[in-house]
């Protein structure tokens, strides 16, 4: 398997056309790389129909098999959504050993 480094800095979106990626240490667009999304590259030329893609900084990266799951935390099918519940939130800190001065809005 191999291993993805993210090229810019969270924040940033760019068309599925521009996106680029690292893998095993070469750069190159995404829509090059082995996808399980296999229609997204569809209408990349047109940015008002190409699908947008965000960054995101991982801080820790786990196998499946050590996913963290408890009864009664967060869970959204949506594409986007904004992480709020206290509960969960606060199980994430616990188990990621994540410092943070912020509180849920």
């Amino acid at each position: 398997m191999s291993r993805c480094r993210w090229l810019t800095s969270p924040g940033s979106f760019l068309t599925s056309y521009d996106f680029q990626v690292e893998i095993d240490g070469a750069t190159l667009p995404i829509l090059q790389a082995e996808l399980r999304a296999t229609n997204m590259g569809e209408n990349a030329d047109d940015p008002e129909q190409s699908e947008y893609l965000a960054r995101v900084h991982w801080l820790d990266a786990r196998p499946r098999e050590q996913a963290v799951w408890e009864k009664g935390m967060f869970a959204n099918q949506n594409v986007v959504a904004k992480l709020r519940q206290p509960f969960t939130l606060q199980r994430l800190v616990e188990v990621f050993r994540v410092a943070t001065n912020e509180t849920p809005e």
